[in-house]
């Protein structure tokens, strides 16, 4: 029996989907072959060193999406298929500074 992906990687999934329209011929035959999703596109189960690489992959996307870490978290894009999964890309990348960010009033209405 398969393994069931992480939700990073079905995230991932999703969002190789939305790319390139719904289509999972268009999904195996990806030109993107230098997206850092690339890998994950057909949403599989993977090691444990590579399902921890995806939601750091997600950070990295984020980031450059909206520039910082700050508005990753304030980031209002929620079509994105990575929408659901910004505040853990964010917890992951600076786990000790993240609490202190929830213990703010700037932060307390974006508690996953």
């Amino acid at each position: 029996m398969a393994l069931k992906p992480s939700k990073e990687i079905a995230a991932i999934q999703s969002f190789c989907r939305q790319c390139l329209g719904n289509s999972i011929k268009n999904i195996r035959d990806c030109p993107s072959r230098k997206c850092p999703f690339f890998p994950f596109r057909f949403g599989y189960s993977f090691p444990l060193e590579m399902e921890q690489a995806a939601i750091e992959k997600i950070f990295s996307y984020c980031l450059s999406c909206v520039g910082t870490g700050s508005e990753i978290i304030h980031c209002s894009d929620s079509n994105c298929a990575l929408y659901h999964l910004r505040l853990d890309a964010v917890k992951h990348h600076f786990p000790k500074i993240f609490p202190t960010f929830y213990q703010t009033d700037l932060f307390s209405n974006h508690k996953p």
